[in-house]
């Protein structure tokens, strides 16, 4: 009897730029330019890490140098170089008082043992109410923790001014529900307003597609309109913001172009033509523009028309459905 040795597998391949790859690769992995490769190709399991100049870019939408598009993007955009801001740094630690600094101190006395249980019922409302919930801490200057803020987007609006997004960084009460606040307030406490709601406000704003699936399956051209909003932290400091800031009976607010909501609260978006055709009468600042553009005569001769004209096409879509499903009905019936 003959006997042959075991046949081990064969060991993973790791092969350079330098080296040819193996035959159906291109298949693999699409076209490739050659001599642009810089990474390892792994043949047992069809996995190959690779680098490339021309072919790929993470970057972009579109890569540079494919074909005769040279865009990054498509979409409407400005550049990262014309941003000058500095958001600001709210430091929450830094913000939270220390036990000494709303009066508790180490001793044996009543009033020792009065301050360390207020200071107690100090750090649990601010962790869950943001303000005071009893009398233990009603003289202790609660205010939920956060800075609300505008920063610039890389997008810009319909009129030529640069896109701004508000930064809600002040939790507002609501993560539980408009039923559970209105009992509270019944109740005589505080709105949750706390570190831990926040958190959970953030959480809850992170995990809402809706943003996302209106980018993906939307319109990619942001409608744009000017709102007014608070800005600074719960007790008007506002020395981190940058820009002109206004006061409203004490508030403080600006004034910035952000995308607008329709009344559900969903972000609008326009086509590409509705953009184009919007004059750019402002400049990226904000400011008017002096000399703007000239509109493009196509806009005036193209059966363009209003923002609203999609909306009035989607509600007659709508009725003719409707009409379509009563002449069904109509006819099922006569046959009867």
């Amino acid at each position: 009897m003959i006997q042959t040795a075991e046949k081990k597998p064969e060991p993973f391949m790791i092969q350079t730029a330098e080296k040819k790859p193996e035959q159906g690769l291109e298949s693999f992995v699409g076209k490739i330019p050659s001599g642009k490769i810089n990474g390892k190709f792994i043949s047992s399991t069809k996995i190959m890490e690779y680098r490339t100049e021309n072919f790929f870019d993470v970057s972009g939408a579109v890569a540079p140098g494919t074909g005769n598009e040279t865009r990054q993007t498509i979409l409407p955009q400005m550049s990262q170089g014309d941003i000058n801001y500095t958001p600001p740094n709210y430091d929450y630690a830094a913000s939270l008082p220390t036990p000494r600094q709303i009066g508790v101190e180490s001793g044996n006395t009543l009033d020792s043992v009065a301050r360390a249980v207020s200071g107690m019922a100090y750090y649990s409302d601010a962790i869950g109410f943001g303000g005071s919930s009893s009398f233990l801490t009603s003289d202790m200057g609660l205010a939920p923790l956060g800075m609300n803020y505008f920063m610039p987007t890389s997008q810009t609006c319909p009129n030529g001014a640069r896109m701004w997004t508000y930064m809600n960084g002040i939790p507002e009460g609501n993560v539980l529900g408009s039923l559970i606040q209105n009992v509270m307030a019944e109740e005589g406490l505080p709105a949750l307003k706390g570190l831990a709601p926040g958190m959970m406000e953030d959480v809850k704003d992170a995990l809402n597609p809706s943003p996302l699936i209106q980018s993906v399956f939307g319109k990619p051209y942001p409608d744009c309109e000017q709102r007014t909003l608070p800005v600074g932290d719960a007790k008007g400091l506002t020395r981190q913001i940058s820009g002109d800031i206004q006061y409203n009976n004490g508030q403080p607010v600006q004034t910035k172009w952000m995308q607008k909501k329709d009344g559900d609260g969903n972000l609008v978006f326009i086509d590409s033509q509705t953009y184009n055709c919007v004059p750019k009468t402002l400049n990226s600042d904000g400011s008017v523009n002096k000399t703007p553009p000239n509109v493009d005569p196509s806009c005036k001769t193209s059966g363009f028309s209003d923002m609203n004209t999609y909306r009035y096409q989607g509600i007659a879509k709508v009725a003719l459905g409707l009409c379509a499903i009563a002449l069904i009905m109509l006819v099922r019936s006569a046959k009867r």
